[in-house]
């Protein structure tokens, strides 16, 4: 608990059940999908971090067998069955939502203004140790907005060499709730940063309804206030 009712970070990590036979078949599984609705609608922490094993909008895997949620134009992928999740997590009142992925071989980070009211962040990064395979394309399902990307080539010579291609990231939250997104290379060199200030989770206004002499209140679900995004890359909305 920090100060102004800012809370903790939840953290959620979901893994691949690609290989179960569901039908139709699932990434997360249906019992799996279900408890990260649950647990994140459930809880009152200020940022909601889920990691992923698979990018959200770059395609991973040939085009005849997806193996991310993706399609990059192809049958396949699990772009449906995220669309689905975010929708749930939305309808839940789940704000403040940063999606950790990996399995590329570059550094980038995605803003996805799902509509005009609602938007999440996702962050991937590395590789620490391993060669670099920059992907500039990228599904737009999630009306997504690259902010950074790197390296954008992959020449590397040596290993020396490929320290400043090498890199990781960092998600630091102050007590006021601002989170701060960073990535830095092997050199310890800052790479890029973006400052993503807390919002709100949307509270039911009282609505009163009559019953006979008492007065009772109900509860009323609104959509989300549009985010507001504070950074020298994103102008405010």
């Amino acid at each position: 608990q920090a100060e102004d009712g800012i809370r903790d970070v939840l953290l959620s990590l979901v893994g691949s059940e690609m290989c179960i036979r569901d039908s139709p078949k699932s990434m997360l599984g249906e019992a799996q999908r279900q408890w990260l609705i649950d647990t994140a609608g459930s809880s009152d922490a200020t940022w909601q971090v889920i990691v992923s094993s698979t990018p959200l909008v770059i395609p991973v895997g040939p085009p005849e067998a997806r193996d991310g949620w993706a399609s990059g134009g192809a049958a396949t992928g699990y772009s449906r069955e995220l669309q689905g999740i975010i929708d749930d997590l939305r309808a839940a009142g789940v704000v403040n939502v940063i999606w950790l992925s990996a399995d590329v071989h570059f550094a980038t980070f995605f803003r996805h203004q799902i509509d005009e009211g609602y938007e999440i962040f996702e962050a991937i990064a590395g590789p620490l140790n391993a060669k670099v395979f920059p992907v500039p394309e990228f599904d737009d399902y999630l009306t997504s907005e690259r902010l950074f990307m790197h390296p954008e080539r992959g020449d590397m010579t040596s290993f020396d060499a490929a320290l400043k291609w090498f890199n990781f990231g960092l998600v630091e939250i102050d007590a006021s709730g601002q989170a701060v997104v960073r990535y830095v290379d092997a050199t310890g060199r800052d790479l890029w940063d973006v400052t993503l200030p807390v919002r709100k989770r949307p509270r039911a206004p009282a609505v009163r309804c009559s019953v006979g002499p008492r007065v009772l209140r109900r509860a009323v679900q609104p959509p989300p206030a549009a985010a507001r995004i504070i950074s020298p890359q994103i102008q405010a909305a």
